[in-house]
């Protein structure tokens, strides 16, 4: 199942595995294909049953957590795992062929430490960082007051939150630098 796309698995298993099986897996009865009340597996037991099974739609609804589960998110939240390790354990138990599933164009592996986690990049900080090395190679290069203004500028933006203000001011601060040439 590695490498397969996470897409096309999650919509093998919505069409191969049965709600009623993972019922059955966890000892509730349903009967056949009619609406069948049955006890939330996830708030404890009821003085009455508090849960529908609906065939038709292969879903649960609880009138008491006011929650609905499909098949992953029902295995999801059973047994407390991620949505990838609940996608490859419903494909192991019920044996579902992923071999004719279309690659990943994303690598995804099973384990939450095995997951590669791509570094978020602040864009906004990454800018300033520039813009003050920029502006340190220009020191002698420009008149003192140029210097200060880009400073001036620099400490000013550093306060602004990113949007509209800070771009225009950075977009300002970008073109003056690369007037000077080093």
């Amino acid at each position: 199942m590695r490498g397969k796309d996470l897409g096309a698995v999650k919509n093998l298993v919505k069409s191969k595995v049965r709600m009623a099986s993972l019922l059955s897996d966890i000892g509730v009865s349903t009967y056949g294909d009619k609406e069948t009340q049955i006890s939330c597996p996830f708030h404890g037991q009821d003085s009455s049953p508090s849960a529908r099974f609906y065939p038709d739609t292969d879903s649960i609804h609880c009138f008491t957590c006011k929650e609905t589960w499909d098949v992953i998110s029902f295995e999801m939240g059973r047994q407390g795992i991620t949505f990838r390790d609940t996608l490859e354990y419903l494909v192991t138990k019920y044996r579902l062929n992923t071999l004719s599933l279309p690659d990943s164009k994303k690598k995804w592996t099973t384990g939450a430490k095995e997951d590669k986690v791509e570094p978020t990049v602040d864009k906004q900080a990454l800018l300033l960082i520039r813009l003050e090395e920029s502006i340190k190679k220009r020191i002698n290069h420009v008149p003192i007051e140029k210097y200060a203004t880009w400073v001036y500028l620099l400490a000013g933006i550093r306060k602004l939150d990113e949007g509209k203000k800070f771009m225009k001011i950075a977009a300002s601060l970008v073109r003056s630098i690369k007037k000077v040439n080093v």
